[in-house]
């Protein structure tokens, strides 16, 4: 999906520190994204994947350390071409889909001249035609991350990102939206990163993974699960190293089963 070279750099995170008064946060945190790379960014909640997103978007001032978009020195005009796809909970269910698109896009100060034609085409790509006059709390899950999608895409970003995009869909539908992932990455070189709580799933649709913990990176490199294995067990390796003997007692399967067990003998 690219080569590593620095022209293809599209997000470097230099030393980057947000450190909050509760002492929580992101340290010292490095990494590059290049352009049309998948990446994983996974860890536990409060390690501080919504802080680095934040500080990347942003809305978080960084304490130390600098974010390069296209290898110059980030800006706030470098936003127009950034766009965030919530999870489900995170949109006015309200809105009516189409109307939601042309907001989007107005925001970013994009004229209906600009973008009548590319909504159209997306209406079309996404296979919304049917659905134009609908309302998000009107559709499946499925329709609703696809016109989620379609107010993403109008704004022609060079980078997303991905809160639980495969949440509450059904396998068709995952599939399907897999394959709209790919297809973004692959052939639109756009720059994709996807926090998600189902690593397993993430297996076969990311090309790089990033792993946090405690506000720090602890594993970054390009990923296949045919040369790398499981996410799970580099998640297991690098993440939850130190699982403290309680946690593992409190899941002791042969307690589960004497409770059973017990209970059958009454």
């Amino acid at each position: 999906m690219n080569s590593f070279n620095k022209d293809n750099v599209i997000i470097e995170f230099k030393n980057v520190s947000k450190i909050f008064k509760s002492r929580r946060g992101i340290s010292d945190i490095s990494f590059s994204v290049y352009k049309g790379d998948i990446v994983g960014l996974i860890g536990n909640n409060g390690a501080g994947k919504t802080t680095l997103l934040k500080t990347l978007f942003n809305e978080y001032k960084i304490d130390r350390g600098e974010i390069f978009i296209n290898n110059i020195k980030m800006k706030l005009d470098n936003l127009k071409g950034m766009a965030f796809f919530p999870d489900q909970n995170n949109f006015p269910k309200h809105f009516n889909i189409i109307e939601f698109a042309k907001f989007s896009a107005e925001l970013k100060n994009i004229s209906p001249k600009e973008y009548n034609d590319t909504l159209e085409k997306l209406i079309i790509f996404l296979n919304l035609q049917d659905l134009r006059k609908s309302r998000f709390d009107q559709l499946s899950s499925g329709q609703q991350k696809r016109a989620l999608l379609l107010s993403v895409l109008i704004t022609n970003p060079k980078i997303i990102t991905f809160d639980e995009p495969t949440a509450n869909l059904d396998v068709d539908s995952r599939i399907e939206f897999h394959n709209i992932i790919f297809t973004l990455a692959k052939e639109l070189d756009i720059c994709i990163v996807i926090t998600s709580h189902i690593i397993d799933e993430m297996e076969n649709l990311i090309n790089k993974a990033i792993l946090i913990k405690n506000g720090k990176i602890v594993y970054d490199d390009k990923y296949s699960i045919e040369r790398d294995g499981k996410l799970e067990d580099l998640y297991k390796k690098h993440i939850t190293i130190n699982h403290e003997k309680s946690d593992s007692k409190s899941y002791d399967s042969s307690k589960l089963k004497n409770i059973f067990s017990k209970s059958e003998d009454k």
